[in-house]
């Protein structure tokens, strides 16, 4: 097997910040996991948690920064060192409030639209040059964007977000399969 990625979730630790927006990426993650039903076992390493898998011959490390959104790209980067990835090799999975809630886009390369743990991402790395799933949040009405990504999704999005991580799965699946060129 010499084909590998790190799929990297986005989000903020703590019991406080579980059900929200911005934690779209943890929860991406965590379901991506569960409906492949990968052998999982996540462990504490390099200011996150990571834990190692394969799909479709290929290695998959998993890992979510556990330093806030906005210090994503140092717990990234030394994860990234220690298993020898390059940012060709990551996907990153992220909220995107720039998309309705329930859609679902990959992406190669690019920059941060705004977003905060992108953008620290990049700065660290250099580069935007890393593939990301862009989860659609939705745009609040009225209010300051960081207040809405950092409250609870609603009831109805928590229902919902099962199709959502679907198609997050789809989206990963087809990437690591070559059927996606983007």
């Amino acid at each position: 097997m010499s084909a590998r990625l790190m799929i990297v979730g986005l989000g903020n630790p703590g019991n406080q910040y579980s059900r929200t927006r911005h934690n779209a990426g943890f929860l991406a993650l965590d379901r991506f996991a569960d409906q492949l039903s990968l052998p999982v076992s996540w462990r504490a390493k390099h200011d996150g948690d990571m834990a190692e898998t394969e799909l479709f011959s290929t290695k998959l490390i998993l890992f979510k920064p556990m330093t806030y959104m906005n210090r994503s790209g140092g717990p990234l980067q030394k994860a990234m060192a220690s298993s020898g990835i390059s940012a060709a090799e990551i996907i990153v999975l992220h909220d995107e409030v720039e998309l309705p809630f329930g859609e679902v886009r990959l992406k190669k390369d690019g920059g941060h639209k705004g977003h905060n743990g992108l953008r620290d991402i990049m700065a660290v790395l250099g580069n935007g040059n890393f593939i990301r799933v862009r989860i659609g949040v939705g745009r609040p009405e009225r209010g300051e964007i960081a207040s809405y990504v950092l409250g609870n999704f609603s009831s109805d999005e928590q229902d919902g977000f099962g199709v959502v991580a679907e198609k997050v799965v789809r989206e990963v699946e087809n990437w690591i399969q070559g059927k996606r060129q983007q």
